[in-house]
């Protein structure tokens, strides 16, 4: 009985250890859909599109204006770093996790990097 018990806590371990990573569709970045929030203010389309933003899009060297034109408003502005939400899971008003693109602007206000917070 003893055995039969601990081998089920053992499938059952293993069983949770597995990668809950969700399979996310990429999209191209479109900077429509990148600006536009749903009914309760998420944006929908950002995590699917952050990969093509980063690695294809040309963000540094671009203006803190020409990067709020091509990605709207910053979420949050830290003295030279500018952070754009991308994912965030609540329960309630209790976040669980989120996920934000930060730009770092230069002396001269021109993106000097960025990379992704999770």
């Amino acid at each position: 009985m003893k055995t039969k018990f601990l081998i089920a806590c053992f499938i059952l371990c293993c069983l949770s250890c597995k990668d809950n990573k969700e399979e996310i569709s990429k999209k191209n970045f479109d900077t429509t859909l990148w600006k536009a929030k749903d009914e309760d203010d998420n944006y929908n389309y950002r995590d699917e599109m952050l990969e093509d933003l980063v690695y294809k899009v040309k963000l540094k060297g671009l203006t803190k204006k020409e990067v709020i034109a091509k990605l709207g408003e910053p979420d949050r502005i830290n003295e030279d770093y500018l952070y754009y939400e991308v994912l965030a899971k609540e329960i309630g008003a209790f976040p669980l996790h989120k996920k934000f693109l930060v730009l770092k602007l230069a002396k001269d206000n021109t993106v000097e990097w960025r990379k992704i917070k999770d």
